[in-house]
């Protein structure tokens, strides 16, 4: 019973962030280039918060729930899953901490130039996060239909 509980677990929960991260990616990021950028700014500033204490538990906890996984079934494919979700933590760190302390001090004062630059290459960024989510839910489903 257990192994079937970690693995609904183990697909609820990569599942659910992967697609908060590609709905970041496409449709927050999308709508943000139609933006003008002291628009794109303040938008940015609104989602940051609430994504950043969405993302952190979450992927912590799916790291922990897909390792569960891998210890319990001793198929070493989960542990490449949470690998992916662990990535996460490193990604965010050394490629966008320092764009988001950029952005956090960025005012009106900001040239537009830069906060467009800024913002784009926050989105190119966290990409790298939507394809590790993605990647490790992929996996997931791959092991759990075997």
């Amino acid at each position: 019973m257990l192994p079937i509980v970690l693995e609904f677990f183990a697909l609820l929960l990569t599942g659910m962030l992967a697609g908060a991260l590609m709905y970041c990616a496409h449709v927050e990021v999308g709508a943000r280039k139609l933006m003008q950028p002291q628009e794109q700014l303040s938008n940015w500033r609104l989602a940051f918060p609430i994504a950043g204490s969405l993302f952190k538990p979450l992927s912590m906890l799916a790291t922990i729930i897909l390792l569960g996984n891998g210890y319990v079934s001793g198929n070493w494919l989960w542990y490449v899953a949470a690998a992916f979700t662990f990535g996460l933590t490193p990604v965010t760190i050394i490629l966008i901490a320092p764009i988001n302390a950029k952005l956090a001090a960025a005012d009106k004062n900001s040239p537009d130039e830069q906060i467009n630059e800024w913002i784009k290459a926050w989105g190119m960024r966290h990409n790298i996060r939507s394809a590790c989510t993605s990647i490790a839910f992929v996996i997931a489903i791959f092991i759990a239909t075997s």
